[in-house]
């Protein structure tokens, strides 16, 4: 029998299979650390901890760890529209689900912290309500739900388009900073080259991407690097490991083995042997 409602507070690790998924229920992801990159349909959305996402369950989603899942902390809520209908109905309140369409079209919403803060509150009373077995739970779960998600109707600051989100002169330089490193990445970087690049000194370009972007240059060159040294590794098996080191920018396929071991908690081969014992896995 599936449940109405299904809630993980601050779930660890990998325990589901990584590969794109949907499903039957409205999904709530409260992301709380880690490194992800998490896929709504055609939109990809790099996480930061206190990120809210609204997925429609039906719209293909997945996300893409980039460090040791074991660092991988989220909370989740799947429910069944149907079982909240009824209420939201009486409330007058159906509207709340639209929130549901905005992730799978760029948007994302900034919601104020105190709001995620009664968020994680609400979450945990779920957690709780699982484990009650009286006629009144239902009834406590759909209001708890319904209290949620007004909660962040009233908490949000504003609804970012995707291409748009924080247009401002930082982002601007960011972005600059994110295109000269994808177009580059194969090759030999370092902090003056950028800077030279984009014509600033080195010591505000640090500050503003990372104010951004929550890294160091050099953290995001390096995870730009194993992302496409690990697609490569998955994509690519009559590649060497040695061949996609040196294609991805990395010193050595010694240094690439250390540091994708540091990410993943294996090397690179093991993790090109185990390929086929996880196709069809996918991570919530």
């Amino acid at each position: 029998m599936v449940e109405s409602i299904q809630v993980a507070y601050r779930h660890k690790g990998k325990h589901y299979p990584l590969e794109f998924h949907t499903h039957r229920h409205d999904e709530i992801y409260l992301f709380h650390q880690g490194s992800c990159r998490f896929l709504i349909g055609d939109h990809m959305y790099m996480l930061k901890p206190g990120d809210l996402l609204f997925i429609d369950g039906k719209t293909v989603h997945r996300a893409g760890l980039f460090s040791d899942a074991g660092t991988y902390e989220r909370s989740i809520i799947h429910f069944d529209r149907d079982w909240l209908m009824p209420l939201l109905r009486f409330l007058d309140l159906e509207d709340l689900l639209s929130i549901f369409q905005e992730n799978k079209q760029g948007k994302l919403r900034v919601i104020r912290p105190q709001t995620i803060s009664k968020v994680e509150e609400l979450l945990k009373r779920l957690t709780f309500l699982v484990a009650v077995d009286d006629h009144d739970k239902q009834a406590e779960q759909q209001l708890v739900l319904v209290d949620l998600l007004l909660s962040v109707k009233r908490g949000t600051e504003s609804i970012l388009d995707k291409p748009n989100m924080r247009g401002d002169e930082k982002t601007a330089i960011a972005e600059r900073v994110s295109k000269f490193i994808a177009e580059n990445y194969r090759e030999s970087l370092s902090i003056e080259r950028i800077a030279k690049e984009v014509n600033l000194s080195k010591s505000y370009l640090s500050h503003v991407f990372k104010d951004i972007s929550g890294q160091t240059i050099m953290q995001y060159i390096m995870g730009y690097r194993l992302s496409q040294a690990t697609h490569a590794l998955e994509s690519h098996p009559e590649y060497t490991i040695k061949h996609i080191s040196k294609l991805h920018g990395f010193e050595s396929d010694a240094h690439f083995s250390r540091y994708f071991k540091a990410h993943f908690n294996v090397t690179p081969s093991k993790y090109r042997k185990q390929l086929n014992n996880h196709k069809g896995e996918y991570v919530l």
